[in-house]
């Protein structure tokens, strides 16, 4: 058995490509299978960072702060008289949720995340890879519609969400890797593997801009609308 067979048996998508002259007008499968995985890890790294951004309008800070001085306290100092000024109305939300709740909610998701990181390679070999991914991005999206109403809930609720969330996360680059070490030739490897990183910068740099302005001009009050699209 020649090198070159002995790859086609391990790696089938490779069987018959390009030796096949009928199938030099095709593209690649690996490179369609790198470009879902690339867009799978662009929509999950969109949907981790998406509550950093509408967190900022989910909060009343400006009840949040007189709750914080509602102290009382004997100034005897006579204050310095301020410029008249003209301040933008800022966007207040509906949840007092205090920095330290903001800080358990955030840091629920790598909770969840870090967990899942050495079984999802094992998952993907038992059950297949791309079952694992697919369920991976379709429980990931369900997960981030209902985040709106776990915000309504409770903290807890918020939280749980975004710890479950990060759970189904934590599978997808390791599945990612184990489907590129079955598919990926050795010279393309390298590649696919620094493009599927790209893809999760690209999900964090659109949804930044993204996020902000469906908070201020989105449907279903601004900010859920983030959720309900990612």
């Amino acid at each position: 058995m020649t090198m070159h067979s002995a790859f086609e048996d391990s790696c089938p998508l490779f069987r018959g490509y390009p030796a096949d002259p009928s199938k030099r007008g095709y593209l690649p499968a690996r490179y369609v299978l790198t470009f879902l995985i690339v867009a799978a890890r662009c929509l999950e790294y969109a949907q981790r960072a998406c509550l950093s951004v509408t967190i900022v309008v989910m909060v009343n800070h400006t009840a949040l702060n007189l709750i914080e001085n509602d102290t009382p306290s004997v100034d005897d100092t006579c204050e310095v008289p301020q410029a008249i000024n003209v301040t933008t109305p800022k966007q207040e939300g509906e949840y007092l949720w205090t920095p330290s709740m903001q800080g358990i909610i955030l840091g629920g998701y790598f909770y969840g995340f870090v967990c899942t990181q050495v079984v999802g390679g094992r998952m993907a070999e038992i059950a297949g890879g791309k079952w694992v991914m697919g369920l991976s991005v379709l429980i990931a999206s369900l997960l981030t519609a209902v985040t709106p109403f776990a915000a309504d809930v409770g903290v807890a609720a918020i939280t749980i969400v975004r710890v479950m969330l990060g759970l189904v996360h934590g599978v997808a680059m390791p599945t990612a890797f184990a489907m590129f070490g079955h598919w990926a030739p050795l010279a393309e490897r390298s590649t696919m593997l620094a493009l599927c990183i790209v893809g999760d910068h690209i999900g964090t740099i659109l949804t930044m801009p993204l996020a902000g302005y469906l908070c201020e001009h989105g449907f279903a009050g601004g900010w859920p609308s983030v959720f309900y699209i990612l």
